[in-house]
């Protein structure tokens, strides 16, 4: 491997390292707002770094439809985002940099050609991070592993996500067959500690998701491997299961139910409502037509519809349901237990994510950098 290939993947590792370690609570003030722009600044600098430095190899990544359909997309989304700003309808720009910083990481993974042992050492870095991050929130801001009534962790509905991501992670390299037994063994550890710190933070719907992806994944091992199990095996594996299960019982109905017993949703059922209730009215146009004052749509897809309407939220519809039809191909027909597949199911974290909150599946910021990148590595690796 040359010297620019080396240097890039060590930049990958410490972008990883320093996009997941900006949610420290040492970045956070008491209000929990974020104090952390100086790490922000490293993460830019380290990113520009890796773009520099794939510039040689970034074309390659052209005849992928994902990326070529995501290109002019972002350009259309772009315009009208540009149109609607010079005419008063919003008053930011920052969504065409969010949109963007996907697409970076959707070509550096597909033109990068990264090995079996680079994506398992990617993914370990992702998942250590997490780990320790999230240990680091939970006895600053809880003080240990329990239930509050209130929600006391930083940036929770940024960071569940990313604590799913880690566990899907995690559970992925467990399954692998061809890695060390140790490893596998110590990654199956990993998944269950993330889980309860899922379920610590009280990161809901991020624990929906995690159960959802990871029960798909152990279905498509079961598939794959039905032949090469033994029965003792089976055994043990649904006895393990049921034993989590029994001592995580309460502790998950309390991370659900815990002083919200009235509305589990934290009154984003009652938006969601409020925005079919505009889209209805004004299904071409949305609220740009209305101009009507709601809270802010935790659901990407209604909250585009709701504040395009059908011909304003085009570009942004058509790339959104691009991408979840690929990546719902890619989890069905690709071998989710080869590293260089994992991508498949680490970006559907992204998008189920993107139900229940609005800034995914393609922020904040860089949050969902890796999960894209990974995503590129898998759509370069179809036939492996």
């Amino acid at each position: 491997m040359s010297l620019i290939k080396h240097t890039r993947f060590l930049l990958l590792i410490t972008l990883i390292a320093l996009i997941i370690f900006g949610y420290h609570p040492m970045y956070f003030n008491n209000e929990g707002e974020y104090t952390g722009n100086g790490t922000m600044s490293y993460v830019l600098i380290t990113l520009t770094a890796i773009v520099i430095l794939s510039i040689v190899d970034i074309w390659q990544s052209w005849k992928y439809s994902e990326i070529k359909v995501y290109t002019l997309s972002l350009v259309a989304i772009g315009i009208v985002i540009l149109g609607l700003y010079a005419f008063g309808f919003i008053k930011s720009l920052m969504e065409i940099r969010t949109l963007t910083i996907p697409l970076i990481a959707l070509i550096i993974g597909a033109s990068s050609e990264y090995s079996h042992k680079q994506i398992l050492l990617i993914c370990c870095t992702y998942i250590i991070m997490s780990i320790y991050v999230g240990l680091m929130q939970i006895y600053t801001n809880i003080g240990g592993f329990e239930i509050l009534d209130t929600y006391l962790t930083n940036a929770k509905n940024s960071f569940g996500p990313i604590l799913c991501i880690a566990g899907v992670m995690s559970l992925l390299v467990a399954l692998t067959t061809h890695i060390p037994n140790t490893l596998r063994i110590l990654l199956a550890l990993c998944s269950i500690v993330i889980f309860v710190e899922i379920l610590t933070i009280r990161a809901r719907f991020a624990s929906i998701t995690y159960i959802s992806i990871s029960s798909f994944v152990i279905f498509k091992y079961l598939k794959q491997s039905n032949k090469n199990i033994s029965l003792v095996r089976y055994i043990i594996a649904i006895a393990i299961i049921c034993c989590i299960v029994y001592y995580l019982s309460d502790y998950f109905i309390d991370s659900f139910t815990r002083n919200r017993e009235d509305d589990i949703t934290s009154g984003r059922g009652e938006v969601i409502v409020d925005s079919i209730d505009i889209f209805t009215i004004s299904p071409l146009w949305g609220n740009l037509t209305l101009n009507r004052d709601i809270g802010w749509v935790h659901n990407y897809f209604f909250l585009k519809l709701s504040s395009y309407g059908i011909i304003g939220s085009l570009p942004w519809m058509f790339l959104y349901l691009y991408l979840a039809v690929s990546i719902i191909k890619g989890l069905f027909n690709a071998n989710l237990l080869s590293p260089y597949h994992y991508g498949w199911a680490i970006i559907l974290v992204s998008f189920i994510t993107s139900l229940a909150e609005p800034t995914y599946p393609y922020g904040p910021g860089t949050t969902n950098f890796i999960p894209f990148l990974l995503f590129g590595v898998a759509l370069s690796n179809k036939i492996k």
